[in-house]
């Protein structure tokens, strides 16, 4: 069993009825806009899995769906992680969105 990395702007994770039966979680703080705490939150592992997204109180979608997701694909590439996924709604709720 790999362990599972959660991580948020606040290191908090509160849907641990989704982690399965004896997998081990981590919880981090890791801000996508912070290139230092995203290598970190990608150091060790197999995968990626991006669904971080602008929001009033978050970031404006240049600062994070833009340059958020160049930090984190850099940082994988650093880290030799072989799998980053991208999850975006950001084509359907923007569609004139320059990011």
């Amino acid at each position: 069993n790999e362990p599972i990395k959660a991580t948020s702007r606040t290191g908090e994770y509160n849907d641990a009825a989704s982690v399965p039966a004896g997998a081990m979680l981590e919880q981090l703080v890791c801000d996508v806009t912070d290139p230092k705490s995203v290598q970190l939150a990608c150091a060790g592992t197999s995968a990626v899995i991006f669904a971080a997204s602008a929001s009033k109180s978050g970031g404006t979608p240049s600062a994070v769906d833009n340059a958020g997701l160049v930090n984190v694909a850099k940082a994988c590439m650093d880290a030799n992680v072989p799998h980053l996924v991208v999850v975006s709604s950001g084509a359907v709720t923007k569609p004139s969105s320059p990011v």
